[in-house]
């Protein structure tokens, strides 16, 4: 793997570009951040499925290392109720992010009822679109 594809793995696991330098032998970090720019220039755009995959990865990353915390019998208490919050935090970010929650419908009363869908929600594609807005008027 050549140095800048390196440079662009680490980004994508979360290192700074001070980490990047360091690790890859940049002179500095303006030269990893750089590097990164020009490879991520070269590579042709990324899908929203090829996005929704990368990023999914990066949360079952992110899942294994808070259970880690969560069943490790030397954590402490107060650690593993942070491990529970970020595990709820990235449960609720994979949701969103797979479309997995239900329709959201409001109701008003009075002259008229109105109710909100959300219309990407109710697709079982995964699809991330902008919400649409349905006011049916009764």
């Amino acid at each position: 793997m050549d140095r800048e594809a390196r440079a662009v793995q680490l980004k994508t696991a979360g290192k700074t570009y001070d980490e990047i330098a360091t690790e890859v032998g940049y002179t500095n970090r303006s030269a990893a951040r750089k590097a990164v720019v020009r490879a991520l220039e070269r590579r042709p755009a990324e899908s929203v499925e090829e996005m929704r995959t990368v990023e999914g990865l990066r949360l079952d990353m992110l899942t294994a290392s808070v259970w880690k915390i969560i069943n490790d019998p030397e954590a402490t208490f107060d650690e593993q109720i942070k491990a529970i919050n970020a595990a709820v935090r990235i449960s609720d970010s994979r949701a969103k992010l797979f479309g997995l929650y239900a329709p959201v419908k409001v109701e008003a009363k009075g002259n008229t009822t109105m109710t909100v869908v959300f219309s990407s929600a109710l697709e079982n594609t995964g699809g991330m679109t902008e919400p649409e807005l349905i006011v049916e008027a009764r």
